[in-house]
């Protein structure tokens, strides 16, 4: 998952989800809602958990993928927000780099970051 080389990007959040499932935050499947959960729109978040609200992306190196991404996030979180009355949280990731963001009068601002080492995963940290 931390490796950004080739995959269908399905199979990326695929992983994001099973990462989630089987890491020691004892989380069930049904805890996670389904991959791409519609928000409206023709709109779909790709990972929500909780009050969690995940993007995945192949790569967010390239071109304008980060930023545009942020700006989907940011929309999304701003929908649960609104529809829950609950305070969200956005993780943009690409497998490799995690950026964790919430909302400030209405923009999107990432509050942590992490990249990973495909050759040494610090689990515990990326759980934390």
């Amino acid at each position: 998952m931390a490796g950004r080389a080739g995959g269908r990007h399905s199979l990326r959040k695929a992983d994001v989800r099973q990462f989630l499932l089987a890491a020691p935050l004892s989380l069930e499947p049904g805890d996670i809602a389904e991959l791409e959960a519609q928000v409206g729109e023709g709109h779909r978040i790709d990972v929500e958990v909780g009050a969690t609200v995940i993007e995945v992306k192949r790569d967010l190196r390239r071109g304008r993928v980060r930023e545009e991404a942020r700006k989907q996030l940011a929309g999304y979180v701003a929908r649960r927000q609104g529809v829950t009355g609950a305070r969200y949280v956005g993780i943009l990731t690409d497998g490799a780099e995690w950026l964790c963001h919430h909302l400030v009068d209405g923009q999107l601002v990432e509050v942590s970051a992490l990249e990973l080492n495909a050759r040494g995963v610090d689990l515990a940290r990326l759980l934390w």
